[in-house]
């Protein structure tokens, strides 16, 4: 019989006994005389690889599916697709260019970067929001009549006013 078996059935006889002073000493003695068990460098090596390999399919995923969703949102509003690309790698570039820094360089440069396009991206999220939001309630229908959006006329130059007088 292993050591550790003979440690269990110790363990098991104080459980039984009610000796409730020694119980916790026996269990301790069980768990001390397993053996350890270290994985080979090879199954870590896998394991690891795997794992990396998986997180960055993920990500690959996530980016393809945010981009095909856009293009689908700006084809159906009649934009032009590449003018929503263009804004999305805008938004998107910092954080990108961070974590392609945080994999060569670490997280001396990464994690400020990376903070620094997470703040753009939220700014960007919140503006966006916000515009939405107004313009949904600045044409909702108010005691039965429906108010338009109002309309911002764009101040003329001067230069504009005195070649027109």
């Amino acid at each position: 019989m292993s050591h550790w078996h003979t440690r269990t059935e110790h363990w098991l006889s104080i459980e039984q006994d009610e000796q409730s002073a020694s119980e916790d000493d026996a269990l301790t003695a069980v768990f001390t005389a397993l053996p350890t068990i270290v994985p080979r460098e090879d199954f870590v090596r896998r394991s690891v690889r795997a794992a990396w390999s998986a997180r960055a399919h993920r990500q690959r995923t996530l980016a393809f599916a945010v981009i095909a969703a856009s293009v689908l949102v700006a084809a159906s509003l009649g934009a032009a697709p590449y003018v929503l690309a263009v804004g999305i790698v805008a938004i998107g570039g910092l954080t990108l260019v961070a974590r392609l820094a945080a994999v060569a360089g670490g997280s001396l440069l990464g994690t400020p970067l990376t903070a620094l396009g997470l703040i753009v991206e939220y700014a960007a999220w919140t503006v966006g929001f916000g515009a939405a939001i107004i313009a949904l309630y600045e044409t909702q229908t108010r005691f039965g009549s429906r108010r338009a959006a109002p309309v911002t006329q764009v101040a003329e130059s001067s230069a504009d006013q005195t070649a027109q007088s």
